[in-house]
């Protein structure tokens, strides 16, 4: 069983972040993306 890695984008420009999330997708890894700072905390905890 593999392990899932989450990775939290913290971008506000949306074809940067969509650019971000693209390039890092992977099977292994979770992709959540925000555009804020407030948005980010409330993900992670």
């Amino acid at each position: 069983m593999q392990k899932t890695t989450q990775i939290v984008i913290v971008e506000d420009d949306r074809d940067l972040c969509a650019g971000l999330c693209k390039a890092l997708k992977e099977e292994s890894r979770s992709i959540v993306s925000c555009g804020n700072l407030k948005d980010a905390r409330e993900q992670i905890f």
